[in-house]
């Protein structure tokens, strides 16, 4: 894309990459290390943030998953009631209307 610039001129849009606009192959050398650097700064940050991470105890995480299940155990006959219940009330509506 291009604008108008003076008499008959045209400048190219600074904004709009093109064909011509590769990097060389220099830049393109430059930027590949400096993947690399950012890639070893993250890992060596994110090794150094895991050695702050405390795991929870074998007897914590067993109590934990067996509230987990006896919850998911109570709400699962909680909602098989209810379904009951509101089949139950269907049943009744279409009996009296149907």
């Amino acid at each position: 894309m291009t604008r108008q610039v003076g008499r008959g001129k045209q400048a190219a849009d600074p904004t709009r990459v093109g064909i011509d606009d590769k990097p060389s192959r220099g830049q393109d050398v430059v930027s590949i290390s400096a993947s690399f650097k950012k890639m070893k700064v993250f890992l060596s940050e994110t090794r150094s943030e895991l050695k702050k991470v405390t795991f929870p105890a074998r007897d914590e995480v067993i109590s934990t998953t067996v509230v987990v299940i006896i919850t998911s155990i109570i709400f699962a006959f909680y909602l098989w009631m209810v379904d009951i219940v509101i089949i139950k009330v269907y049943e009744g509506i279409i009996r009296v209307l149907g």
